[in-house]
């Protein structure tokens, strides 16, 4: 039974541990971004007081009118 050298062992192992603390921040980045959009989501159709089941059947101009754009 051949045995395995314990020095090449380390530099993989820290890479590993330098990639899963990269990837942990990554997670915690990502997790703040969709709660702060749901949240900016939440105030958005709050403030505009828009009926989702409404927009639907609109055109565009008529949406962007009761959004009050008038472009």
């Amino acid at each position: 039974m051949k045995r395995r050298k314990a020095n090449s062992k380390v530099p993989e192992r820290d890479e590993l541990k330098r990639q899963l603390k990269v990837l942990q921040r990554d997670i915690r980045q990502l997790q703040l971004e969709h709660d702060l959009l749901k949240k900016a989501n939440e105030l958005i159709k709050k403030d505009l007081g828009v009926d989702l089941l409404s927009l639907g059947s609109l055109r565009p101009v008529e949406h962007r009118q009761s959004l009050g754009l008038n472009l």
